[in-house]
């Protein structure tokens, strides 16, 4: 009986190192293709996008405020040419100024400009 108690030793030690093996490859190729596959999102790009998100959303309502702005004063310069990037980057700085905010967002102005010359 007491061989065959090693044998059973031996073939628990063996099933246990399989066991481990698979949970190390596991944990190594989980991330790996999980990442590689788009599955698995990192904080860091998960953040990115909520901000690019905001910044937009937040530049379209700027540059619609800006455009209505403008035309309600009247103001018929051309926001395309180069001389009228200062007007559109005040245009834009003072429309991206969210109502519990002080000053204005710079990604939000920026992008707010950006977009006042491509609507012009």
């Amino acid at each position: 009986m007491a061989g065959n108690h090693k044998w059973n030793d031996l073939t628990m030690l063996s099933k246990v190192s399989v066991a481990a093996s698979f949970l190390v490859i596991g944990a190594i190729a989980g991330p790996v293709f999980g990442l590689g596959y788009g599955a698995l999102v990192t904080s860091t790009s998960r953040n990115a996008a909520v901000t690019n998100a905001r910044v937009d959303a937040l530049a379209a309502v700027c540059s619609r405020m800006a455009r209505s702005y403008q035309q309600t004063a009247a103001d018929t310069t051309d926001l395309t040419v180069y001389t009228a990037r200062e007007l559109r980057n005040t245009l834009a700085a003072r429309f991206a100024v969210m109502p519990s905010a002080t000053e204005a967002d710079r990604g939000v102005a920026d992008a707010c400009a950006d977009k006042l010359q491509a609507q012009s």
